[in-house]
């Protein structure tokens, strides 16, 4: 049974990305990479990715449009006492030299720790998980 350490915690829990194989083309960014980049900048405690390329790989038919199309949801303190667009501007500060080159375009679900822990589900206990040193 998941705790709510394991679901905020990106050492403990586990995660889970969706990877199309072209996103490892060169100067596509992969998700493993982009969660890595939000967890260092945005002291995130919970990063999914998904690679959502595929579904748009018709509509980029301007050679100057390049980048994948990512789906992603990001728990961070850093988000707390700010509005959506806040968050959704960290996101974008946080990926900045990523964003019009690797990334095309982002769809974000953000949440405080206290939004999150609202937003889970009756399944996933509130206590916190202890660990021997």
């Amino acid at each position: 049974m998941p705790t709510l350490l394991s679901s905020l915690n990106p050492l403990v829990g586990s995660f889970s990305f969706a990877a199309d194989r072209s996103s490892r083309s060169v100067g596509m960014i992969v998700p493993e990479q982009l969660r890595l980049r939000l967890i260092s900048q945005l002291q995130a405690l919970h990063v999914q990715v998904e690679d959502e390329s595929h579904r748009h790989a018709g509509h980029r038919q301007d050679p100057l449009v390049s980048g994948g199309h990512y789906r992603v949801e990001i728990v961070s303190p850093l988000f707390s006492g700010k509005t959506t667009l806040q968050q959704h501007r960290l996101v974008y500060e946080a990926l900045a030299e990523q964003m019009g080159s690797t990334i095309h375009a982002l769809v974000l679900r953000t949440y405080s720790p206290e939004q999150w822990r609202g937003s889970l589900p009756t399944s996933v206990t509130m206590e916190p998980q202890v660990t021997a040193d």
